[in-house]
């Protein structure tokens, strides 16, 4: 149920930058006049009441513009203030950020007078309502989540506590269009939007990830000619080339770029939304193409975790094998890296508190120790052949037409990649997410597997 409170309370900050709301009478007796007449007010969809403010906003030069623009405002900073507690919630343990260093940032400073207009024209504020477009957007408070982490002083705020976000391009380059679909699905958006949306991430795929990954991967083999590892730049923003190509791959000419940009943006706040629903194990993996019946589903997905399994248990075969076959075994750092293991994924402990476990000075130290990027990076590269091989024998049961055989063996390449990519992705993310301490993700299952089974 929408709190309509927050279209008459405002949030901000007083001089000395300190938080403080108020309520707006004049804003409250306006919104419950005008949508509380024929029927119940909770009954009245969030979009519906925003559709009507915007077109009084928009189209009136009267007292029911300023008043409509208030109610705008007061909703506006409530997204900006909840945001704040998030972003507060997701980094004040590791990083000690607070709300207080936010508020001063991105809440605007609360008028003496009755009147909420702000005198900034370039205001955060002000460039949400301004830049919002009802056609084109899920919701308001979905385009304030996306203008305010695009804030450049809230990304100065980030950079001093030393916070690097995941950008919005990482995250669509990482994200299958089955995955995109189950989370559209769960949130209840309409079909039309989840085509809409789907088509719109495939052809980002076809021209920023087809670019953006062989520009990589060449980057990549000279680093390597050079004896230096890889590279792990941030993916840079669409080029307004790479979007004009999007547009022509999808037929959009009516589009301007800037308008696919804030679709592609918009994608990405969507899939960064936690969802109960993502922790379910049968979740784990996209939905494989439409052309692949329930049976071959089933032996697919049976056969990327039992990979798994095996390529994750024989890398950490190999990396304890690897002290313990040294010059001058070190049977205690072998133990270590076991026990390390266990208490991450297995027991949900923190980096600082495997330390102490295990009396190393600090949490580098750990990270030395269990080399988790690493770790990942070998999974990701060593079971992609394996997988495809015993894929081709498995689907090959399925299919009796030697063409279609060849047809769907081309594609299994393709199919597989985002598969373990996601699998991948899914781990970084539980790793660098501090308030998360039970893992429950494929990866980290995985590796409590391996760890029980070389207990027994």
């Amino acid at each position: 149920m929408v709190n309509h409170e927050n279209y008459w309370i405002l949030r901000g900050v007083n001089s000395f930058g300190q938080y403080r709301s108020i309520k707006i009478s004049d804003a409250q007796e306006f919104f419950l006049e005008n949508f509380d007449r024929s029927r119940q007010i909770d009954r009245i969809e969030a979009r519906e009441i925003q559709q009507t403010l915007f077109s009084w906003y928009r189209d009136e030069a009267t007292e029911t513009q300023i008043k409509a623009g208030c109610c705008l405002r007061c909703f506006v900073s409530n997204c900006i203030y909840q945001f704040c507690l998030s972003t507060e919630q997701k980094y004040r343990e590791t990083y000690g950020l607070s709300r207080n260093d936010l508020f001063p940032v991105l809440l605007e400073l609360i008028p003496t007078n009755s009147v909420v207009r702000s005198t900034v024209n370039d205001s955060l504020i002000n460039d949400i309502i301004n830049t919002f477009d009802l056609d084109k957007s899920s919701s308001l408070s979905t385009w304030a989540s996306i203008k305010v982490k695009g804030n450049k002083q809230f990304k100065i705020v980030l950079k001093f506590y030393g916070i690097v976000e995941v950008t919005d391009w990482l995250i669509l380059v990482k994200t299958t269009p089955g995955k995109l679909e189950r989370k559209l699905r769960q949130q209840g958006y309409s079909e039309y939007e989840i085509q809409d949306y789907g088509n719109l991430l495939e052809a980002f795929h076809q021209v920023y990830r087809t670019e953006i990954l062989a520009k990589r991967r060449e980057i990549n083999k000279q680093r390597q000619q050079e004896g230096r590892g890889k590279s792990h730049k941030p993916y840079p923003s669409p080029t307004e080339e790479q979007l004009k190509q999007i547009t022509n791959v999808l037929d959009y000419s009516q589009l301007e770029t800037q308008e696919v940009l804030n679709q592609l943006r918009n994608i990405a706040t969507i899939l960064r939304n936690n969802n109960p629903a993502e922790n379910n194990n049968n979740n784990n993996l996209a939905e494989p193409r439409s052309d692949i019946n329930g049976e071959m589903k089933m032996t697919i997905y049976n056969q990327i975790e039992s990979c798994l399994l095996s390529v994750t248990n024989q890398l950490i075969e190999a990396k304890i094998d690897y002290f313990l076959n040294k010059r001058t075994p070190n049977r205690q750092k072998a133990n270590n890296l076991v026990l390390g293991l266990n208490l991450f994924y297995c027991q949900g402990y923190s980096m600082g508190e495997i330390a102490t476990q295990l009396e190393l000075s600090g949490q580098s130290q750990v990270s030395r120790l269990l080399k988790l990027k690493e770790l990942r990076e070998d999974i990701s590269r060593n079971i992609i052949p394996i997988l495809k091989e015993r894929l081709r024998e498995q689907i090959s049961q399925f299919l009796s037409d030697p063409a279609k055989l060849a047809i769907l063996d081309t594609k299994i390449q393709e199919f597989i990649e985002p598969e373990i990519q996601e699998v991948i992705q899914e781990a970084e993310v539980e790793v660098f997410d501090s308030q998360n301490r039970t893992r429950n993700s494929l990866f980290a299952r995985t590796v409590c597997q391996c760890l029980q089974q070389r207990g027994k």
